[in-house]
Parts: structure tokens; C-alpha cells; sequence
């Protein structure tokens, strides 16, 4: 049957992307036009706007955020203050900001007063290595993310590995089912869960949802959330984006985690979200690569915690997480475990810390996927640094791009890296979509956060840290086998894929590079 090309058409400007689009350059003509008109009143108003751009710049010097972030915003007001104003007071974190820290004060309080107490776990690590009970100390002390042990692990090499264990999972459910993903499309892989969710409702499981609006943006129709509450699976759809000041200073933050809590008893998180070239349905970017894990025990209480956190923020709830503790079964150790999460809002970057641990303390090598590279100056010094002390720093990124401007970014990254002596491989193959990093054969982190500012810094991240795991050798062995089809990045190669106009432009895509 053939489409009807006026339908196709109407369509792409009735979409909710075109509309949402068109009301926010719609804001900011109005917003630029009202300031370019007190501009033009006179000198006074120009001088005036001078002097705001300076106290702007004041401000953003006390941030307490990353430098280069910074950097990238002190540059952009004083050098076009009338530009910069316009773009960082409808982007530079206003709005909801202390609303949001304060609710994230409260629930992460509520998860401190019901955590296990770790210290004989945390004592047991001390007595075999003491640098990386320091790693885990920090996302326990600090952090109240505890680390557990007696947890069956399992180490997936891609979402279609993962797929048939987590829809067996899903049907066992007695309880509850906690789904919170960035990315859910409708297609095998969703529908086939939907299916079981549907299922579990009917016996009277408490089946909750959570998905990211920019995240299903293109992928989902508009109030999606409205059908599945329909079908009795209360949904939230994170930090709604609507065409406003308030919600424009918070759109970057969005929810990029991928958890699912199985009456607290099983869990899954990784890179995979809930569309079906993740498990290779569709081919999209040549093969998807992905990573995932599932945990079966203690540690699958954190995840559940982080779950609920992200479900009180959204609907302005407190939340009693005594309620949804849950008797475990306990395997035999398989190492240490500790899973994590990141928050913008927070004055720990966790994410970001829990990489630069790992990076510092290693001493044989560092193995890492990641489909993007955005980095501030501290990280790129520390891989630089493990590379010229004699570790075997290696990094596999896509040999084919899903985002063209974000590829063109992170080769701006690569010559000051591979100078440094790191090696840096593209995947032949297609598309890395993993996240995670391994060291020394002891410690792995595999989780959802990319080597870039998004997730370092303005995504609501998680992740599992792991010592001493059966899933530290099986990242390795993966990392290993991927190596086998990709191709050392050399600096011929990359002079030959950055020339001319690609230059000038991966210069602009650097210098906003914290904005991307």
C-alpha cells in the first residue's frame, strides 16, 4: 500500500518534535527581540547590558561546577554578551533548580536512614586491597550507596542476550515491576514486555513506569503514558519538556538511566534501552553493541532505591523505602558490587568520580566503551597520565556514528589522547553503544554513563561498580573480542577524516562542546 506523500508531509509539521521546535525558537526570537529593542533605546541600555554580561560572568565563575563547563559559558557572554545573555538565561540552570535539589536532599536522606549497614563487607575488601576499599568507602559513606556481596551476577555482551532473560524475569513477578529507561519504542522487544506488564497488572502486581520525554520524543505518540495508565500502569514521563523559561533552564537534565527492580529481587541496568535495533531486530548503524548486567540478590535494593527516588522527584513524594525492602535469597560471594547513581543536582559528581577513581588507581591497564567523547580538561589529563606511567589505556568507539555533529566533536578529543598514548579503536563493524570501563583484571563499572559532559554532568545516570567479579573478567574478555574487529585509529587516518570545512567546524562543536 502506498503512502499518501501529503499525509507524510502533514505529518512532519504535526509532530510534537516540529511544534515543540518551533515554540522555542519562538521564545527566543521574542525573548532576543525584547532585549535587542531596550538595546537600541540608547547608550545607557547598552552599557547596561555590558554590565549584566560581567555580573553574569561573575556568576558563572562561583558556580560550583566543572571548569571547562564553565569556561564554555564565561566565553559565550563575555564575548556576545547580547547573544550569551539570551542563551544562558534560558539554558544556564535556573527555574526549578532549588526546588529540585531540595526534593533530592530529601529523598536521598530517606535512603541514608534505611540502608543496610555494610562495614564487615566494606572490612573484608580493606583486608584485600585498600585503594579499592576507598572506592567503594565513597559511594557508601558518601554516597549511601552501600556495597553487597552474597548477589548472583550475570555479564550480557548485547541487548539480545539480555532480552530473553529479562522478559523470564518480568514473569515471574509477585510484587512490583520498577521500569525506568530512557529510551522506550514501540516495536518486539517493548510490545513483548508490555504484554507481561499487562499480565501482572491483572494479577495484582504494582507495575510502575518511568521513560524520558526527550528520549521517546520522536519514537513514542504523545501521550503515551495516558494508554498505559489506561491499561493500569501508572507512568511518568521525566521532566515533561513544554515551551517556557522554567522548563527550558532544565531540559538538558534528562533521565538517561536504564533500571528495571523485579519485586526488589532481580535487576537489570546497562546501556540497553527498550527499542529493537538494541537487540539487533533493525539495523540501523551496522550491529548495535551493547552491554547489560542482571543482579540477583542484596544488591538489587540500591537499584530499586534509585527507582523510587526517580519516582518521588517526578510526582513530589516522599517515600518510605522500608516499604519496599524484601527478603533475599543469598548465592555464594561472586565479588563485590555496589550500584550507583548520578544527579545533576547534587554536589557529588558521582558518576564522574567513580570514573576518575578507577582511571587513578590503575596500574595494568584501562579498557573502555563509549559511543561518545565530550571530556573537560581533568579527564583527558588522567587518561593521559595512566598512559604515560606505563598503563595500557585503550578506548573502542563506533566505526559508524549515530549522531554525525557529536562524531565530528569527539575527533576533536582524539590527537591530544593518542599524543598522550592512548589508543584509541573504531569498531568495523558498526555501532558502540556500551558504557562501561575495566581495569587490572579487579574492578569494572557497566552502567549507562558516556564519556561526555551530558553524563557526567547533566543526566540522571547509574551504574554498578565491581570488584573481584566473575562480570570484571567477562567485560574484559568482551572488550577483548570486540578489539579483534576494530581498527587502530592512527593520525593519517584522522587527518585524512578532518579536513577543510570539517575543521572549522569540529573548532565551533569544541567550543560549545559543554552544550552539546
Amino acid at each position: 500500500m502506498k503512502t499518501n506523500p501529503f499525509k507524510k508531509i502533514l505529518g512532519i509539521f504535526t509532530s510534537r518534535m516540529i511544534i515543540i521546535g518551533a515554540g522555542v525558537f519562538a521564545q527566543v526570537l521574542w525573548f532576543a527581540a525584547m532585549l535587542l529593542v531596550f538595546k537600541r533605546t540608547g547608550t545607557y541600555a547598552s552599557i547596561l547590558i555590558d554590565v549584566l554580561a560581567v555580573c553574569f560572568a561573575i556568576y558563572i565563575c562561583n558556580r560550583k561546577v566543572n571548569t571547562s563547563y564553565n569556561l564554555c559559558w564565561l566565553f559565550l557572554v563575555l564575548a556576545f554578551p547580547f547573544i550569551g545573555l539570551v542563551v544562558f538565561t534560558l539554558n544556564g540552570q535556573w527555574g526549578r533548580k532549588k526546588k529540585n535539589i531540595q526534593k533530592l536532599n530529601e529523598l536521598y536522606e530517606g535512603i541514608a536512614e534505611s540502608v543496610y549497614d555494610d562495614s564487615n563487607v566494606l572490612d573484608n575488601i580493606r583486608i584485600e586491597n585498600k585503594q579499592i576499599a576507598t572506592m567503594f568507602s565513597y559511594l557508601s559513606k558518601r554516597c549511601n550507596y552501600p556495597v553487597y556481596t552474597n548477589t548472583k551476577v550475570q555479564y550480557y555482551k548485547s541487548g539480545e542476550e539480555m532480552y530473553p532473560d529479562m522478559l523470564e524475569d518480568l514473569k515471574k513477578a509477585q510484587k512490583y515491576i520498577f521500569f525506568e529507561f530512557f529510551i522506550i519504542d514501540e516495536g518486539e522487544f517493548w510490545n513483548s514486555i508490555l504484554d507481561v506488564m499487562v499480565e501482572k497488572v491483572k494479577e495484582g502486581v504494582d507495575v510502575r513506569v518511568i521513560y524520558d520525554d526527550m528520549g521517546t520524543i520522536q519514537k513514542l505518540p504523545f501521550k503515551y503514558h495516558k494508554k498505559l495508565e489506561k491499561l493500569g500502569i501508572p507512568t511518568v514521563v521525566f521532566n515533561r519538556f513544554r515551551v517556557g523559561a522554567t522548563s527550558l533552564s532544565t531540559t538538558n537534565n534528562r533521565d538517561h538511566r536504564k533500571i528495571l527492580s523485579i519485586d526488589g529481587k532481580v535487576g537489570y541496568t546497562g546501556g540497553v534501552n527498550i527499542a529493537d535495533e538494541y537487540i539487533n531486530k533493525i539495523e540501523l548503524f551496522g550491529y548495535w553493541k551493547d552491554s547489560g548486567v542482571r543482579l540477583e540478590g542484596p544488591a538489587v535494593e540500591s537499584l530499586t532505591n534509585i527507582f523510587l527516588c526517580s519516582w518521588g522527584y517526578e510526582n513530589d513524594l516522599t517515600i518510605n523505602f522500608e516499604e519496599y525492602k524484601t527478603d533475599h535469597s543469598y548465592f555464594a560471594p561472586d565479588g563485590y558490587m555496589a550500584p550507583y547513581a548520578g544527579t545533576p543536582f547534587l554536589s557529588e559528581n558521582v558518576a564522574e568520580n567513580v570514573y576518575f577513581n578507577m582511571i587513578s588507581r590503575a596500574t595494568d591497564y584501562i579498557y573502555i566503551f563509549t559511543p561518545y567523547l565530550a571530556l573537560d580538561g581533568e579527564m583527558t589529563a588522567a587518561l593521559i597520565n595512566a598512559a604515560k606511567s606505563g598503563v595500557d589505556v585503550k578506548l573502542i568507539m563506533p566505526g559508524i556514528p549515530d549522531k554525525k555533529s557529536i562524531y565530528l566533536l569527539s575527533q576533536t578529543y582524539f590527537k591530544q589522547l593518542m599524543e598522550g598514548g592512548v589508543k584509541i579503536y573504531l569498531y568495523n563493524k558498526g555501532f558502540i553503544h556500551a558504557k562501561s570501563i575495566v581495569c587490572d583484571d579487579k574492578v569494572a563499572a557497566i552502567g549507562t554513563i558516556n564519556l561526555d559532559y551530558r553524563s557526567l554532568y547533566l543526566h540522571f545516570e547509574n551504574g554498578v561498580l565491581f570488584y573481584n567479579s566473575s562480570v570484571v573478567l567477562d567485560a574484559k574478555n568482551d572488550f577483548l573480542e570486540i578489539l579483534e574487529d576494530s581498527t587502530l585509529d592512527t593520525f593519517e587516518a584522522l587527518k585524512e577524516r578532518t579536513k577543510n570545512l570539517t575543521v572549522f567546524v569540529q573548532a565551533i562543536l569544541r567550543l560549545v562542546a559543554p552544550m552539546l
